[in-house]
């Protein structure tokens, strides 16, 4: 995914060190939703960050029509945001999250899921525990990175709360959101069917991992 040498995200993924004067994506934030957008396989799949706007979600309208028309990439379809030569999505140029040890070996595990599905703030850095070797997965950069939960607050958010209006998709009835499965189903649910599906992915077994793993990465 990383072959193509077009731009000079390919070379600063690959190459890249904090400490070395470009954005180290293989060090931080390694799989955070606004970087691995940029992928070129992905993005160019998706062909522009038009794709990850959702009608219901208005707010973030603006921010995404500046990635998708003056981005740095692929001539300003993608990645209007950059840092120490990196590029990524803007933080609110999106609509969706992905649970980033969503694993599609399992069956109906999480894998994307609208960004009203917050969840709860991280307490440090996680990472996620496969058969060869562990990816830092966060570094709790710009409210974007979270964990699925399991307790009363596990609720969608908006479009009049609860929790903080950043995170309010106006164009959803209160307490829903969509979410996709590993097999492939996109299902749209209320806060029961919701925590319920959560509960069942935390629940799989086999598949990649080693140890379930909670964090999401979403746009706020």
């Amino acid at each position: 995914m990383i072959s193509d040498n077009k731009d000079a995200y390919a070379s600063d993924y690959r190459n890249g060190g904090h400490n070395g004067g470009v954005w180290g994506h293989s060090a931080y934030n390694r799989i955070d939703i606004r970087f691995t957008l940029v992928i070129p396989a992905i993005r160019h799949a998706l062909d522009s960050s038009k794709m990850v706007l959702s009608p219901a979600d208005p707010k973030n309208k603006k921010s995404n029509q500046a990635d998708s028309t003056t981005g740095y990439l692929d001539n300003g379809k993608w990645a209007r945001r950059i840092h120490r030569n990196g590029y990524y999505v803007h933080n609110d140029g999106g609509s969706y999250g992905h649970h980033i040890s969503g694993d599609d070996q399992t069956p109906e595990a999480i894998m994307l899921f609208t960004r009203n599905g917050v969840g709860k703030p991280l307490r440090r850095s996680s990472s996620i525990r496969l058969p060869g070797g562990n990816i830092n997965a966060q570094r709790l950069w710009y409210g974007c990175e979270h964990q699925l939960r399991s307790d009363s607050k596990n609720v969608w958010n908006g479009p009049t709360g609860p929790g903080s209006s950043t995170y309010r998709m106006m164009g959803y009835d209160e307490g829903t959101g969509n979410w996709a499965t590993s097999d492939g189903a996109v299902k749209q649910g209320d806060d029961t069917t919701w925590a319920a599906a959560q509960a069942e992915t935390k629940a799989a077994k086999g598949g990649s991992l080693i140890v379930p793993n909670r964090s999401i990465s979403h746009f706020r």
